[in-house]
This record gives structure tokens, C-alpha cells and sequence, in this order.
């Protein structure tokens, strides 16, 4: 038969539950959302930083022109989207 302890909250979870029970669950929701939001739109730009790299790499190794990495790498991407 298993062992049955009653669970007591700290007096710190009991003032967290309380005061986060006073607002909408909506806002929870909508901060999610804009969490979500900003780290693609900083993922989005660490991609494009780091496919300029390549490629001003690439142009530097071949004397100037066209990348055909960076092409190749754009391609994919808005393929992808």
C-alpha cells in the first residue's frame, strides 16, 4: 500500500499562487506569444548574419563576385518559407 504524506506549500508558493491567480490567463498567453515571436525574429537574424559571413568569406577566397554558397544558402531559405 503506498505511502500517503499530505503536501504542504511553502508560505512563498502560497503568495506566488495567489498573486498570479489575479491576473487573466490571456496574458500568460499573449507573453508567450511574444516571447515566441522575438526568438524568431532573432533566429531569423543570427541566420542571415551568419550567411553574410559565408559569403563575404567566399568572395574574399575568390577574388570578388557572386557567392554560389550564398546563392545556394538564399535558395533553401526561401524555399523553406
Amino acid at each position: 500500500m503506498p505511502n500517503h504524506h499530505p503536501h504542504k506549500e511553502g508560505k512563498m508558493a502560497k503568495m506566488m499562487k495567489e498573486q498570479t491567480a489575479k491576473i487573466s490567463s490571456d496574458v500568460y498567453l499573449w507573453a508567450a506569444a511574444g516571447c515566441i515571436t522575438l526568438s524568431l525574429g532573432l533566429l531569423i537574424i543570427g541566420l542571415y548574419n551568419e550567411l553574410a559571413k559565408v559569403a563575404k568569406h567566399d568572395e574574399d577566397e575568390e577574388g570578388g563576385g557572386k557567392s554560389v554558397l550564398y546563392d545556394r544558402a538564399t535558395k533553401q531559405l526561401s524555399e523553406s518559407f
